[in-house]
């Protein structure tokens, strides 16, 4: 047989194994473009969102009204949890300023509550002996390393503030957990990636294969750059825990991330709805399918994801996308916002520059109340009480801040607050903040 003969023959089945191999892989294909989940555009019913919240007010009365309940209670030390639980933390320093009259020392953890409470309170200097303190009598206790790094970086001193994680690092238990998120969590304020994402991976290898954990390694890992090594990771993860819903709605961040060349919008909304399936009240998976959505100009749909959203969290700042999802569709905004945008930006400019005269001008009352009077304004109730709280302690010569507290109390039609007593620099700081 001729050679020319041959390739003749060998054409004659070449191209039709070719074929079938071609069609086999489309049919695959379309086998798996079908089974992903998908929202229908042009069907989907947008649901009914809820009014735009006038103001928080109930969310901070609700808590301020905990902290009265445990006021009228026999223990100092109670009250003293329950107020820092919910960020009352003049009233958390007036609690163990009572306690401190019934016993000789703070124990570590009322020392820790303080000093953080102290720190939250602008006294960030005053509060790091205390903390370095209560460090020394539980050398193993994550929070009190993060305070007091945090402390530090209020004073600008970054570089101890990092050593200070780095002790923690080494001296934390192996199987603390928590202890170890925690310091993860203060590393990425400091953008150290690494040493984050060293502290995810020892807990989750002391986490049993947790899956809530092993979703914050994901994230640490995309953090540190290694997208590919959080989709292997994710996709194991996922095999072991199906229903597990966080573990979902990483995995199609992940396959969308901005970090990569081969994005994956189909396979990132499936797992989103595959997220919100097993765990509607994920309000992070609607927030990423409703800018997913936006990105593909599929604004029905977005629409959608943000109206379940808000549902869950009626103040997400997602309010906005879906009024412009409104607009866009030609629907009627004031549905969902009752505020004007421009009102709105005019409000945000005018935060950025009170904050900028509380620095230039510190020692006029009437220019450091006017950021908290300004949020109070706009119905902003929890901001303007914790920028009073910031300006109690550090402004205390000066009556008009206790009085514009007393006066949010009343204006809240709450009984007066328990403000704590000076704290002073000298040998009465060691009493009253120390306990020593």
């Amino acid at each position: 047989m001729s050679k020319s003969n041959a390739l003749r023959k060998a054409s004659q089945w070449i191209l039709p194994l070719l074929l079938v191999i071609y069609a086999g892989y489309r049919f695959r294909h379309y086998q798996q473009e079908k089974s992903l989940l998908k929202l229908d555009d042009k069907t989907v019913t947008i649901p009914d969102c809820p009014p735009a919240p006038k103001d928080d007010s109930a969310t901070l009365v609700a808590a301020l009204k905990k902290v009265e309940a445990a006021r009228r209670e026999a223990s100092k030390q109670t009250f003293a949890e329950v107020a820092f639980e919910n960020q009352d933390y003049l009233s958390t320093i007036s609690a163990l300023q009572a306690l401190q009259k019934l016993q000789p020392r703070l124990d570590a953890h009322q020392k820790r509550l303080m000093g953080y409470s102290m720190k939250e309170c602008g006294l960030a200097k005053l509060a790091l002996p205390l903390l370095r303190e209560a460090l020394q009598e539980d050398i193993r206790n994550a929070t009190a390393y993060v305070a007091l790094s945090q402390c530090l970086s209020r004073l600008v001193r970054n570089g101890e503030s990092v050593d200070i994680l780095n002790q923690g690092a080494r001296n934390l238990d192996m199987a603390d957990i928590k202890g170890r998120a925690e310091l993860a969590q203060e590393y990425e304020m400091h953008a150290e990636w690494d040493k984050a994402l060293e502290q995810h991976q020892e807990a989750f290898a002391h986490s049993q294969d947790s899956p809530d954990v092993g979703v914050m390694l994901a994230r640490a890992l995309q953090n540190s750059l290694k997208v590919s090594e959080s989709q292997r990771f994710l996709e194991d993860l996922a095999l072991r825990h199906p229903t597990h819903g966080g573990v979902q709605r990483e995995l199609g961040f992940v396959l969308n991330s901005y970090q990569r060349k081969d994005r994956n919008a189909k396979l990132a909304e499936h797992h989103y709805l595959k997220a919100v399936a097993l765990d509607p009240k994920d309000i992070l998976a609607w927030r990423l399918l409703g800018d997913l959505y936006v990105e593909a100009n599929r604004i029905r749909a977005a629409a959608y994801a943000y109206a379940r959203l808000l549902q869950l969290d009626r103040y997400n700042i997602a309010r906005m996308a879906l009024a412009r999802c409104y607009g866009y569709l030609g629907l009627d905004a004031s549905k969902v916002v009752s505020f004007n945008p421009r009102e709105l930006g005019i409000r945000d400019q005018a935060e950025y520059f009170m904050r900028t005269m509380r620095y230039t001008n510190p020692n006029s009352a009437k220019s450091l109340l006017q950021l908290p009077r300004h949020y109070i304004k706009y119905r902003q109730y929890i901001k303007g009480f914790h920028s009073l709280q910031s300006l109690y302690l550090p402004y205390q010569k000066m009556p008009e801040i206790s009085g514009e507290i007393v006066a949010l109390y009343k204006n809240l039609r709450l009984p007066p607050p328990a403000l704590p007593a000076p704290i002073t620099i000298g040998a009465a700081t060691a009493r009253t903040a120390g306990g020593l």
